[in-house]
């Protein structure tokens, strides 16, 4: 039995955002990062460190004691250690390669609220940690965080799990295999073979001493790390999740890894989902119950899991030529002591009440079919479709809503309802999700080259309308997702005319109006997620542009206050790539159209 259970007004739901309390400099909506420096050529491709702590746990609501410990080499780390409640085991995470353990905060209230300690660690070169960032330190770093659970805090080996995501999955299987703790879970595994090989078509273009950094990092490090090799190694429960729309590294990573797999395996590959942070949105319930769900098991006696067979036909049918016909076997691993799994036990079948069954379908070039279903032990699944499996995955899933053909939905929170909304306003306008990412991601800057313009749809009334048909009105929204509403209207606004066929449009601010009621207060407290990125700061050219062509307006109207006061939030707006050159002083002395105009003095 799970330690909590969520309902849809969960605490979590705020727990993800409790980070947004953040404090920037109130004249820009950009956080500075004060990057760090790496120690070589391969750290600095892959390694993106960032010096400053943009919020603390205590400015998050949250209770943490800053620790710290030294790997080998004498280099001190800086962790920050989450104590649950009456807690008797601790997960330590494995952050990936951008920031510090500041922006990883959503991470520890899951697991903490699930009833676990945490520890984040900053990597040597990280945050507050000293040394230079170097991916030849991660393993030694990792290793060095464990030993401070078992010697600080007097943890044993099976009261420990690690939870690694994205480049994190790296260390957190490599000293899961080394030390045989009670569990490891990972996102978005990362396969260095394959990420080196996108190296090779530009290896000639690398100076020596790169290239000599490259070839020793194939040589010495890429064997020890191969999570393939070290899942094999493992004796504790894996767990692997994975977004089907991760386009930095694909889900078929994590098949390869369960495929090496020698112990109690798991795999949830995330419908709708990209690459994390993403999984903190898209489904945020379910997420923190899969995720302490999956350790609570680990530390128990017990690992519950599903095996799928499946074979399949080929039909007439046009669209769907593919008929498939499956069996979910559900199994019960004993595992003693709470610890590494009995090579004896076989498993066994579970019956019982139909269960809640998430099954998905994938094949090796990268397409998914997602298919829920209540499921007993003896019932099979039949369905077609477009193309032909080469593997499937099953999950019970946790949290649900009964539909009426007898089959079931993801229960969703409100902040999760609302973002799936957003992708639909997205989806109004572009076929690909990815285009539609860049579109409201990038604080203007693909928005306004010329090269980007051809993946932008002609804008026609009907499809304008449709988008404005979607957005609810701002206090039906969330307010830390009303921004994203914010920049499409302001898109919608500033559309190209090469690709608007919009009459009149000239002098029509409707946009821009209905953008007003979304834009945030204070630019500095934004934080937004998404696919493969992490945002502070709520800064846009384009909402920068919408909101310059509100104060012309104002002014026309002899609105000058009101004008006034758009320019000093358009200022606080534009990224730091836009040069400008309003001031305080500047606006103070603009009272018509013209003097919008006037020169630098």
């Amino acid at each position: 039995m799970l330690k909590f259970t969520l309902p849809p007004t969960s605490q979590i739901c705020t727990a993800l955002m409790l980070v947004m309390s953040l404090t920037l400099p109130a004249n820009s909506g950009e956080w500075d990062r004060k990057p760090r420096p790496t120690a070589d050529p391969v750290s600095s491709a892959c390694l993106f460190p960032w010096g400053a702590d943009f919020t603390t746990p205590e400015q998050a609501g949250l209770q943490a004691e800053t620790v710290r410990f030294s790997n080998r080499h004498g280099t001190e780390l800086r962790g920050w250690y989450f104590t649950a409640e009456n807690s008797t085991h601790t997960i330590l995470f494995c952050m990936g390669n951008t920031g510090n353990v500041s922006l990883m905060l959503p991470y520890a209230n899951i697991l903490q609220q699930g009833g676990f300690d945490v520890l984040l660690f900053d990597y040597s070169g990280f945050g507050q940690s000293a040394g230079a960032a170097s991916v030849v330190t991660l393993l030694d770093d990792t290793h060095a965080a464990l030993d401070y659970l078992l010697q600080e805090r007097q943890r044993s080996l099976s009261e420990i799990g690690l939870f690694g995501v994205s480049l994190g999955s790296i260390p957190a299987l490599t000293i899961a295999a080394d030390r045989q703790p009670a569990a490891v879970a990972v996102e978005d595994v990362f396969v260095p073979e394959t990420e080196i090989n996108r190296w090779l078509p530009y290896r000639d273009r690398l100076s020596t001493l790169e290239q000599l950094a490259l070839r020793s990092l194939e040589t010495l490090i890429l064997p020890k790390v191969d999570p393939r090799r070290n899942a094999a190694r493992l004796k504790c429960p894996l767990l692997l999740m994975h977004g089907v729309q991760d386009k930095l590294l694909p889900p078929v990573g994590s098949i390869h890894v369960a495929e090496s797999a020698t112990g109690p395996t798991q795999v949830w590959l995330m419908d709708n989902t990209g690459h994390a942070p993403d999984s903190l949105e898209v489904n945020d319930l379910e997420y923190a119950q899969q995720l302490t769900g999956f350790f609570d098991q680990a530390f128990s006696n017990a690992m519950v899991g599903h095996e799928v067979s499946f074979q399949t036909k080929q039909t007439e049918q046009p669209n769907r030529p593919y008929e498939v016909t499956a069996d979910v076997r559900s199994i019960l691993t004993p595992l003693p002591g709470g610890h590494a799994p009995d090579s004896n036990a076989s498993g066994s079948n579970i019956t019982g009440l139909p269960q809640p069954i998430e099954i998905m379908f994938t094949d090796r070039r990268g397409r998914f079919h997602c298919e829920r279903r209540f499921l007993q032990a003896t019932d099979r699944v039949q369905i077609s479709l477009s193309f032909a499996p080469t593997d499937a995955f099953a999950i019970t899933a946790k949290n649900i809503v009964r539909t009426d053909d007898g089959r079931w939905e993801p229960q969703y929170s409100d902040y999760a309802r609302t973002m799936h909304n957003f992708q639909r306003c997205l989806a109004s306008l572009f076929q690909h999700r990815t285009n539609g990412d860049v579109f409201t991601y990038d604080r203007g800057a693909y928005f306004y080259d010329n090269r980007f313009h051809p993946r932008l749809p002609v804008l026609e009334p009907q499809r304008l309308q449709s988008v404005l048909d979607q957005i609810p009105q701002p206090e039906d929204i969330p307010e830390r997702l009303r921004p994203r509403y914010a920049r499409l209207l302001a898109r919608l606004q500033c559309w190209p005319e090469s690709r608007c066929n919009i009459p009149d449009r000239q002098g029509n601010l409707t946009c821009a109006e209905l953008m007003l009621k979304y834009c945030p207060d204070e630019v500095g407290s934004y934080y937004e997620l998404g696919n493969a990125r992490i945002e502070l700061g709520f800064s846009d050219s384009v909402v920068g542009d919408a909101l310059f062509q509100l104060a012309a307006s104002r002014l026309q109207q002899g609105r000058v206050q009101e004008a006034q006061d758009l320019l000093r939030y358009h200022l606080r707006v534009l990224p730091g790539f836009v040069d400008t050159n309003l001031t305080e002083e500047r606006i103070l002395s603009i009272s018509t159209p013209n003097d919008l105009n006037m020169p630098d003095r």
